[in-house]
């Protein structure tokens, strides 16, 4: 059950949330076509990256991106992150019952969970020192930010693997059953 209202939570935000939340930062942003948030850049971002979107955002753009950080983007990382352990823990856990890798392979998605929460918290502050980034911050971000995407990457091939692993056995066990 628990598994099912994380597998709800996570579509709902992936679906309607998240996209709403920084629809209204564009919405808000002096240069809309260019305020293009740092959290889904692929695996890295520059310090001229950040800057131009953050000067794009605007003043207004800049505090509804601080509001989608410290309101939708901090329950969503939390929410997948669960999600996604949880169903590693589940996939693995008949495979892997004596074996250490029960513990180490749900903990991946926690730590793009970890990851991301860094990554926001770090945007938060690159925002508010805005237009005085301060170098470390953005480094500590896009790190963040590339261990957030790596993480999650390996967590859903894992998944997909361990889902067409189960597949497959029960197409074997219904053809073994047939051949008998």
């Amino acid at each position: 059950m628990c598994w099912i209202i994380m597998l709800i939570l996570s579509f709902s935000m992936i679906k309607w949330i998240v996209p709403n939340a920084s629809s209204k930062v564009t919405k808000h942003a002096d240069d809309p076509e260019n305020a293009v948030l740092l959290d889904v850049h692929p695996f890295w971002f520059t310090e001229a990256e950040a800057m131009d979107a953050l000067h794009a955002m605007g003043e207004q753009g800049r505090q509804q991106y601080i509001r989608f950080h410290k309101r939708e983007d901090l329950i969503f990382p939390i929410v997948y992150g669960l999600f996604l352990s949880f169903s590693l823990f589940l996939l693995n856990r008949k495979r892997l019952q004596k074996s250490i890798l029960i513990y180490l392979i749900p903990a991946v998605p926690l730590l793009a969970m970890m990851a991301d929460l860094v990554e926001n918290h770090h945007i938060v502050l690159l925002t508010r020192q805005f237009p005085d980034l301060n170098f470390v911050t953005v480094k500590i971000a896009a790190i963040a930010n590339a261990i957030k995407w790596g993480s999650l990457i390996v967590s859903l091939a894992i998944i997909a693997l361990l889902v067409v692993r189960i597949v497959a056995s029960i197409i074997l066990r219904s053809g073994s059953k047939k051949a008998r």
